[in-house]
């Protein structure tokens, strides 16, 4: 069996670099940035079990400005070594 390196987020600010699942559990939205990753094939697997919508907004996101995570949904990206891709995505996401 596998695990990813998990990150609880509970505020506003900046996705965590060092680790590979985001899961976001705030009773209200959040609004999240997302530096550049740091080699070409990094991926994160974003979840929102929290009561507000989390917007993401990466510094360089191929598919728009930014992406929307619904509650108790959840999508994955990946970097390409120039830009974030969504590459998988439960139900609802909102790409602006």
């Amino acid at each position: 069996k596998g695990a990813y390196q998990l990150s609880t987020v509970t505020a506003s600010g900046a996705v965590p670099q060092n680790r590979t699942y985001i899961d976001f559990n705030s009773g209200t939205g959040l609004a999240m940035t997302l530096a550049d990753g740091t080699i070409a094939g990094e991926f994160k697997k974003m979840t929102n079990r929290g009561a507000g919508t989390v917007t993401v907004t990466p510094a360089n996101f191929a598919g728009g400005t930014s992406f929307a995570i619904a509650q108790n949904e959840g999508t994955e990206v990946i970097w390409d070594g120039n830009n974030w891709f969504v590459i998988g995505n439960q139900s609802v996401l909102t790409i602006a």
